[in-house]
């Protein structure tokens, strides 16, 4: 039987409950800066795929003012057809009108 003094004994016992505890809080520390690598790990998953849907939605609306400035060009282009038939169509009122003044005038 070996003899261990009281106040050693006591002491051993402060010690193992100090490193209990220290083991403890190492676990809960370790759970926490899991939890906190799993969040982050979560975030920047979901900042990426925002820049891509960024990226996407840039790439749509240079795609749709693409299309914008194509309708413009139709829309351009009709109007000068019209501006065009308009006219013939005056013109062919008016010559049509005269041949029908002088025809009305020679006969």
């Amino acid at each position: 039987m070996v003899l261990v003094p009281v106040s050693s004994l006591k002491k051993a016992l402060i010690v193992l409950q100090e490193r209990n505890y220290c083991n403890s809080q190492l676990e809960v520390a370790r759970d926490t800066i899991r939890t906190q690598q799993q969040l982050i790990l979560n975030s920047d998953t979901i900042i990426s795929n925002q820049a891509q849907v960024i990226v996407l939605l840039k790439e749509n609306n240079e795609n749709l003012e693409k299309v914008i400035k194509n309708k413009d060009v139709e829309i351009s282009h009709y109007k000068q057809l019209y501006k065009k038939e308009k006219r013939n169509k005056w013109m062919f009122v008016g010559g049509g009108s005269a041949l029908f003044i002088l025809s009305i005038i020679f006969l």
